[in-house]
């Protein structure tokens, strides 16, 4: 196993990477991993996560954090032990990159090695715990962390240079001087290389620019050893001074993406962007840098940010908005903002749940700070708008393919490829000397990759790479294979053959799977999808993948999956012919269908009988052993699934998006991945198959209940329910009816929903099907308890449960623990209660049900409420919330807040009651959810009542009693009694 601080925090185990969660929960792990084996308080976790405003009971939400922590660990051998006041994380530092940095690091340096140093720094992924939330204690952790690794790098770059590499060590100097002006060591280092490569006049100016710049910024002169260093230039000494005791400086970590080191060209947009950003302390500035793909538009914008660091304290962000990343949806305004919201420190569970409410908080956020924003990859005008700050202070910088002329104010800066003189240095600075020797040779690559950044980059590697070759070699290749391809044209110069070069230098294996993977719908590869793509074995597989990545023509970014660049892929799939394009998407259709198939039957083993059979792929699969194997596969899958059953519906192949839709419709529900599932469920009603159209229509009506569309998911049940009796699949028709049962409960209609439920049982007896036997007996008890006849559903709620155990579905198990609980809670059997409440619990825990989690820490928070131990309500209510918002749960998010109300009021915060009754009504009104709407209702009259202002009070009571009334439950007494009491 690998755990990974350096870069986006990441955890690898069998080379699989393990989905770690939210960023809060990646938090935990990281603070935990940084003293892995030592115990961390539970106070210095909530400062790493809030910092100095946490919320209400913040120990309540670290448990959540660790529970979930522990419950993805167990499957892989990992603990984390609670000891005194904290938590220890039980990983040996030797599995910690952080701490095997400066393990490595310790070695080489005192060995004098600057190999092991090179090696050391290698481990480095990307800014330091970069997908953490900021937080003063993880500041200076990733601060600490950055300020190991630029020691590092300065003793590496000193021993290089007493090594005599002066030459190659230049750029690497010159990008690290310019991303730290201040800093004396780079400087000197830059100096002095310059000075032993002959360029004497260029060290004197550094020294110049710096001194200037130290008395502008700080009022202070060079040091003394800097100052000596220059004399000793001047008079032209040959043997330069000691290196001083580097300088001490304190680095501030933000979330930009590192600065490429070799950067090139771009001075005039440089010199205009950073002209702009001096706009900044009167108003907003915006830039939007267009241009075609491959083009350098966010490496420019990166570089820039990164110069622009030091005027932009209070932060700078940078977003992925994959507007054209091939096989991603492009990033929807309201999920940006909330990634950017976490990325300023506001808890998940303050981040509003409508796009313009999270508009106004992150411009209300911003409106104190100086900082500097990157909105990388845009789609278009309308996805930016709403990141756009409100107040002067800050600078956006957005890159899209397009031109955003439709974006108030911004600026343009479009980018055209490398002028001949940047191109050049760029390919010189790759390969060195042998470019240099042959200034004819280099001219002619330079016109045949058009300038373009990313073509010169390709070829050039190719050239370094193959000590062999000469400039005019690769020349004389790139003018053979020359060919039109439209997407990679710049004018007349037609970048392709760089593609194609690398292409042909291929073996005729790697050509097939390069072109094979080209026409891949989905995001990224694993071995055994490319094994599928290829009909090769698995180890063929792993060797071809890995030798496209030598090739530069793949990239590895997480252990055992790969991704091509947008023009790459684009090229590739080009490069596929007809036949043998459909007969590799059949394969990998065949595999992803299979091994979802089998992935499911150890995900959930009672409901085998309702998925389609799948013939095996004829391909290798991954080893799934058990449930949390399968989730993880599902889990790194799902991208590519979704992608599969759009590509597969578009494209002639409806049975494969049918049978996933019937597939994996207890994963996407269990894990509430409700957009995906109503996406994929739409997707499959364009098959031809009657039978299978009509689970789809029931399992789109589940999602749509689960979303609060309770009319829309009874019309999707309705259809469903005649096409089922059409085809005679008495099954389905008892399956829909208990779906409809369960949303007229949701809509107050008991009597209805009984019946619906009783027709269910009985089609269920009459086939034999126990489990679904169960699931109406759950249903029916839950009326039962709405209506007050609760011996009867306790009765029932027992009989489900016992089914449930006696064929071993848990995740219903979990599902009817909670239900039992709600009963036991409601008769004041608290101990029992309690007891079913922690079962489902661990339950949903362990199934990654996260909606059913929400739902537990509900239940628990109603006991303690009842019992008046207010404190340990609050702290369970907030963080079920903050689990329901997190996963779109809308019905528990209202049960949620009401829950919160009936607290605050009973702690005697009136005013803060009536908030969350407000907003638990709006979302019982949107849904339609009578008997939540009279609670909330009946919420508000108490408050109101506690504060003195009965005619609000006796309004709400009266709707309330209205509400009850006409629903026909137990709750009418108490409300006409605090109504007589007014």
């Amino acid at each position: 196993m690998r755990l990974g601080l350096l870069g986006p925090v990441e955890y690898w185990h069998d080379d699989q990477p393990l989905p770690l969660g939210p960023p809060m929960q990646r938090a935990v792990l990281a603070v935990l991993a940084l003293d892995t084996g030592r115990v961390v308080s539970v106070e210095r976790l909530v400062e790493a996560l809030w910092g100095e405003d946490p919320p209400p009971r913040p120990q309540g939400m670290i448990q959540t954090y660790i529970s979930r922590l522990r419950a993805l660990f167990r499957p892989v051998g990992v603990g984390i032990t609670r000891r005194g006041g904290g938590y220890a994380l039980d990983v040996p530092p030797t599995e910690v990159d952080a701490h095997v940095f400066r393990q490595r690091v310790a070695v080489a340096r005192a060995a004098g090695d600057r190999v092991g140093l090179r090696a050391a720094l290698d481990l480095w992924r990307g800014e330091p715990l970069s997908d953490v939330p900021d937080s003063e204690l993880v500041d200076r952790a990733r601060a600490g962390l950055v300020e190991e690794r630029l020691t590092a790098l300065e003793i590496c770059l000193d021993l290089e240079l007493d090594a005599g590499l002066h030459r190659e060590a230049l750029a690497e100097l010159s990008t690290l001087a310019g991303a730290h002006p201040l800093r004396e060591e780079p400087l000197r280092l830059l100096m002095l290389a310059l000075y032993r490569g002959g360029r004497q006049a260029e060290a004197l100016e550094r020294y110049d620019e710096a001194r200037r710049l130290l008395a502008d910024e700080l009022g202070l002169e060079p040091s003394a050893a800097l100052a000596a260093l220059q004399g000793q230039i001047l008079r032209g000494e040959g043997t330069p001074p000691a290196a001083p005791a580097p300088v001490e400086a304190r680095s501030v970590p933000r979330l930009l993406p590192y600065d490429v080191p070799d950067f090139t060209g771009r001075s005039a947009e440089v010199a205009r962007l950073g002209a702009l950003a001096a706009r900044s302390a009167t108003t907003v500035v915006i830039s939007a840098i267009d241009g075609m793909a491959g083009v350098g538009k966010t490496a420019t914008a990166v570089h820039v940010a990164h110069s622009l660091a030091g005027r932009f304290p209070d932060g700078q962000l940078f977003i992925d908005l994959h507007g054209f990343t091939a096989g991603r949806t492009p990033v929807a305004p309201g999920a940006a903002l909330a990634s950017l919201l976490r990325a300023l420190g506001v808890p998940d569970a303050q981040i509003p749940t409508e796009l313009d409410e999270r508009a106004a908080l992150w411009r209300d956020e911003l409106a104190d700070r100086r900082v500097l924003v990157v909105l990388d990859n845009a789609a278009n005008a309308a996805q930016v708008r709403p990141l756009i700050p409100g107040t002067k202070g800050s600078l956006v910088l957005i890159t899209s393919r397009r031109r955003l002329a439709t974006v108030d104010g911004a600026v343009p800066v479009s980018l055209d490829v490398l002028s001949e003189e940047d191109a050049h240095a760029l390919f010189v600075g790759i390969v060195g000397d042998r470019a240099r020797a042959e200034p004819g040779a280099t001219a002619e690559v330079l016109g045949l990759c058009g300038c373009l950044p990313l073509a010169l980059r390709i070829a050039a590697a190719r050239l370094a790479h193959r000590d062999r070759w000469t400039v005019a070699h690769l020349a004389e290749r790139l003018r053979a294979e020359r060919h039109r391809l439209a997407e990679f044209a710049v004018d007349d110069q037609d970048v392709s053959a760089v593609f194609q070069l690398s292409y042909a230098d291929l073996v005729p294996e790697q050509q097939r799977l390069f072109r094979l993977l080209g026409t891949h719908p989905g995001p990224d590869v694993d071995v055994y999808a490319a094994a599928a793509l290829a009909g090769v074995q698995h180890r063929v597989a792993e060797d071809l993948l890995d030798g496209l990545v030598d090739a530069h023509l793949l990239t590895q970014r997480t252990a055992g999956r790969y991704t091509m660049h947008d023009l790459l892929r684009f090229y590739a799939a080009d490069l596929a012919g007809t036949a043998e394009r459909h007969d590799a998407l059949t394969r990998l259709f065949d595999h992803y269908r299979y091994t979802a198939s089998r992935a499911m039957d150890v995900y959930d083993t009672q409901d085998a009988h309702r998925r389609p059979p799948v013939p095996p792929s004829g391909s290798p699969t991954p080893e799934l052993a058990d449930g949390a194997a399968a989730v993880v596969w599902l889990d790194a899958e799902r991208a590519n699934l979704m992608a599969v059953a759009g590509h597969a519906a578009a494209h002639g192949w409806l049975e494969h998006t049918a049978d996933l839709s019937l597939l994996l419709t207890r994963y996407l529900d269990t894990g509430s991945h409700y957009l995906e599932a109503e996406t994929l469920h739409r997707l499959a009603l364009g098959g031809t198959d009657q039978a299978k159209r009509g689970k789809s229509l029931s399992f789109l009506g589940i999602t749509c209940w689960r979303r609060g569309r309770y009319a829309e998911a009874y019309e999707h049940f309705r259809l469903s329910m005649i096409i089922a009796g059409e085809v005679g699949d008495r099954s389905s028709e008892g399956n829909v009816l208990n779906n409809m049962g369960v949303v007229l409960v949701r809509l107050g209609r008991y009597d209805e929903a009984i019946a619906h439920h009783e027709r269910a049982m009985v089609i269920a007896r009459e086939v034999g099907e126990p489990v679904a036997e169960a699931r109406n007996l759950s249903n029916i008890a839950i009326v039962h308890k709405r209506l007050g006849r609760y011996p009867e559903a306790l009765r029932e709620q027992r009989a489900a449960l016992e089914i449930f155990r006696r064929v071993g579905s848990r995740t219903a198990e979990g599902i009817t623990l909670q239900n039992l609980a709600n009963l036991c809670r409601i008769l004041k059997r608290y101990p029992e209660a309690l007891i079913h409440y922690g079962r489902s619990l661990e339950i949903a825990l362990e199934y990654g049900d996260r909606g059913g989690e929400a739902n537990a820490l509900d239940g628990v928070g109603m006991v303690h409420l009842e019992q008046g131990r207010l404190d340990q309500a609050l702290d369970h209510f907030t963080r079920g919330l903050e689990l329901a918002r997190e996963v779109g749960e809308r019905y528990q998010e209202m049960n949620l807040l009401n829950g919160l109300g009936e607290t605050l009021s009973a702690s005697g915060e009136h005013r803060r009651a009536l908030l969350r009754f407000d907003a638990a009504h709006a979302i019982a009104s949107e849904l339609g959810e009578r008997a939540e709407q009279a609670r909330a209702h009946r919420g508000l009259g108490h408050a109101h009542r506690a504060l003195g202002e009965t005619e609000d009070a006796r309004l709400n009571l009266k709707e309330a009693l209205a509400l009850y009334t006409e629903l026909g439950v137990p709750e009418v007494q108490a409300v006409r009694e605090a109504l007589r009491d007014l």
